[in-house]
């Protein structure tokens, strides 16, 4: 353990003892990682989607920009469409498959998809007059969050709706324009289908990752996903045959905002949570349990959910948190079972963000973004901690949803005006 008895010079002051950086796509050796099953993906140096062996860290970079957003966590989710990226119908693929056509068609594997390779499909309208889609068929739900998703890309139609319907008393939609880049406003024509969200992602080379977003009342279980195709205007219209537009990947999750993608075949995928620790010497090389000061540099994606950074002693009697409280982001310190201090500040929000916390007995700090510095001058620091949690909390059951940039510890309790400055972004 750590306990310094010496004074400390100014360089040492802000020097932290502990200091990982995940944008260099790096694990760090004291850094133990695990997620079972060989079925994660992430976007890779060159901007692609690939597959991510088991117990494997996924570095997560930009399709765009390229750059790494870090050490992507997430929780266990699981792709419940079948065939994700094989969207045939039976007749198209001469064997049982869950895709349904109307006035349409799918012409398999002809354009290079958000993975690099010539497996994306398009979707072609007939010239027949009215809807022109295809779609999925029933997953049986109710009483849950669903986000629905596929990429898309545009070729003569730009625009594809998204659609999640009980095929009874109507559903929910959103309209996303591929060339433009944007989702138009959701809505829905049912009580069975409230609070509807879009959500379009940038991958790059014309592709888009398009979301929708419901929740899904108790009045009927069916839940069927529908990719209509746009005409500009609307999506009964005449078509002209062979005229549509790119798709691959699709997701139907419960839950509610989209995850990585999660390719499946003749059934359902899961998931499992990632899940990064710092155990044993590698955690007391660094620790110091007198005093010390905390920081995080992370991204939610669009879930909000879930504590960046966590230090305990594998319970939830002795642990600091660096956690989201209701819709702001606060710090919390346990000992012995009882609170000793819990500061929240502002809003959360999915943009990278920094948290400082700084601890000593009766003299806690806790900042986020630089912004409305919080302070609590009672109370204990938590006993014995050997363990430091990246992405989640001891005990908690949200696993943190995003992208861990940095963690830094300094053995010292850091001032007000360096709390504040080491929390700016």
């Amino acid at each position: 353990m750590i306990t310094p008895s010496f004074g400390l010079t100014a360089t040492e002051r802000v020097l932290p003892k502990l200091a990982l950086d995940f944008t260099t796509a790096i694990l760090d050796g004291r850094v133990t990682f695990a997620r079972t099953g060989a079925t994660a993906t992430r976007v890779n140096a060159s901007g692609f989607i690939e597959s991510v062996a088991a117990n494997t860290a996924r570095f997560d970079f930009d399709p765009v920009n390229l750059l790494c957003q870090g050490l992507l966590i997430e929780e266990s989710r699981t792709n419940q469409f079948l065939y994700s990226s094989d969207l045939r119908n039976t007749a198209t693929a001469g064997a049982a498959r869950p895709w349904n056509y109307v006035n349409a068609s799918v012409n398999a594997d002809v354009e290079n998809s958000p993975d690099g390779t010539q497996n994306a499909d398009k979707i072609e309208e007939t010239s027949a007059t009215g809807e022109h889609a295809i779609f999925h068929d029933n997953y049986a739900a109710s009483n849950v969050t669903l986000s629905v998703s596929i990429f898309a890309k545009a070729d003569e139609r730009n625009k594809i709706n998204l659609v999640i319907s009980d095929f009874a008393t109507g559903g929910a939609s959103c309209v996303f324009d591929l060339s433009l880049g944007t989702a138009g406003a959701a809505s829905s024509s049912t009580a069975e289908y409230t609070s509807p969200v879009g959500k379009i992602i940038n991958y790059g080379d014309g592709w888009y990752r398009c979301v929708l977003t419901v929740v899904k009342g108790s009045g009927n279980t069916n839940n069927y996903a529908v990719f209509n195709l746009n005409n500009g205007s609307t999506i009964n219209y005449a078509g002209t045959t062979g005229h549509g537009l790119f798709a691959f990947g699709a997701q139907l999750e419960a839950g509610a905002f989209a995850t990585s993608y999660i390719p499946t075949e003749a059934t359902a995928v899961t998931r499992n949570a990632d899940v990064a620790t710092m155990t044993g010497t590698n955690f007391s090389d660094w620790f110091n349990p007198t005093e010390g000061s905390l920081k995080v540099v992370y991204q939610y994606n669009s879930g909000l959910t879930g504590t960046p950074i966590s230090i305990s002693d594998g319970t939830t009697a002795n642990r600091v948190l660096i956690y989201k409280s209701g819709a702001n982001m606060a710090g919390f310190v346990g000992s012995g079972g009882a609170l000793q201090a819990n500061m929240v500040t502002n809003a959360a929000t999915t943009a990278v963000s920094s948290a400082v916390f700084a601890l000593k007995q009766d003299n806690f700090a806790f900042e986020f973004n630089a912004n409305s510095q919080g302070t609590d001058t009672s109370g204990l620091m938590p006993v014995s901690p050997n363990i430091m949690n990246i992405g989640a909390a001891q005990g908690a059951t949200s696993t943190f949803n995003g992208w861990i940039l940095q963690v830094y510890y300094y053995i010292q309790r850091l001032t007000a005006n360096e709390v504040k400055a080491f929390s700016k972004q």
